[in-house]
């Protein structure tokens, strides 16, 4: 059997990826949209474009959380992540998930177990502060950090940088483990090789399609 620390190849997502045909739509795109999230980096450097009320308005990249606590969050982060707002969801990395090694190296029972939130009535639905505070910390867990490093490095400079690209969903009914009733499986993909540049370039694309989609 193959080691964990054993660097494979670049080929990616072909380990029972879902169809697209399955992808329902619960995740409030036009929140997602409007995220910065470099993946693998302190929370404080994620950012949302904040849209001015008015025509005539600058939009601009401010921080979701202010400061590394996350305990002063941009409104926008305190809106329902779904719709229908929802209370619990499995969430986890396409790249890591999905990625050709696991099969090669006959280590499917090593790939990373999915995120699990669940809230209490009390906690209500949960936010997209709430989503990205705690997939950042669900990246950063041992499990995860192995996985990366022997997924994509040394072929990757650890420099690289990877951002949020999009969310995918799948309904789930009574998971093995779990609570019963539906859930909703999040499949979250990236996106790298970006410079300095080409990404502040990606950055006023992605403000002016947010901006037309308000008509602005």
């Amino acid at each position: 059997m193959a080691d964990i620390n054993n660097h494979p190849d670049e080929r990616q997502h072909t380990v029972a990826a879902p169809e697209p045909s399955r992808y329902q739509g619960v995740i409030r795109r036009d929140l997602f949209e409007r995220l910065e999230w470099p993946l693998w980096e302190p929370i404080s450097s994620v950012r949302v474009l904040d849209l001015p009320l008015g025509p005539g308005g600058t939009p601009a990249w401010v921080p979701l959380f202010n400061g590394d606590t996350s305990e002063g969050v941009h409104p926008l982060g305190l809106q329902p992540a779904t719709n229908p707002p929802l209370s619990r969801l499995r969430v986890h990395l396409e790249t890591i998930t999905y990625h050709d090694w696991w099969q090669d190296a006959e280590m499917l029972d090593h790939i990373p177990k999915p995120l699990v939130m669940e809230n209490t009535p009390d906690q209500g639905p949960i936010t997209l502060a709430q989503f990205v505070r705690e997939v950042v910390a669900y990246a950063e867990s041992p499990a995860m950090l192995r996985a990366r490093e022997a997924l994509w490095f040394p072929q990757r400079s650890h420099k690289d940088r990877l951002f949020y690209a999009d969310c995918y969903e799948e309904k789930e009914v009574n998971v093995n483990g779990l609570s019963e009733g539906e859930w909703w499986l999040i499949g979250i993909t990236d996106i790298a090789g970006f410079t300095e540049e080409t990404w502040s370039k990606e950055l006023e694309e992605q403000a002016r399609r947010v901006q037309s989609s308000r008509g602005d």
